[in-house]
């Protein structure tokens, strides 16, 4: 059962060894979601990037939200009641400005979003 106390490791490659769990993206994964999210108009937001409920992987989570926050003149709308609870909870991620376009947008149907949205 995954915990603060279990080892965080970084795979550079993209497959994960069958002893371990993938419970967070890693840091080139963060910075090329950060680079998207810089250049977006919207942002359809579906899930955590980890196993954001312990603290120890929830960097990259937290890291896409960052981005979002500072991405003032894009859309983003979260289709996850769990990231709008994380995203409003003081104790959670503490991002300054994130709410500055959240919309919220639960069961939004993503075979629907794949055909109307251009990425």
């Amino acid at each position: 059962e995954p915990s603060e106390r279990s080892e965080a490791k970084v795979i550079p490659e993209r497959h994960i060894p069958n002893d371990l769990m993938g419970l967070d993206i890693g840091p080139r994964t963060r910075d090329l979601y950060r680079q998207h999210i810089r250049g977006a108009k919207t942002v359809l937001w579906n899930g955590p990037m980890g196993l954001f409920e312990v603290a120890k992987f929830a960097e990259g989570t937290r890291e896409v939200a960052r981005a979002m926050a500072d991405n003032r003149e894009a859309i983003t709308v979260i289709a996850s009641p769990a990231l709008i609870m994380l995203c409003f909870q003081p104790t959670r991620l503490r991002i300054p400005g994130l709410a500055h376009s959240i919309s919220q947008c639960c069961g939004f149907p993503l075979d629907l979003s794949a055909t109307s949205i251009s990425m």
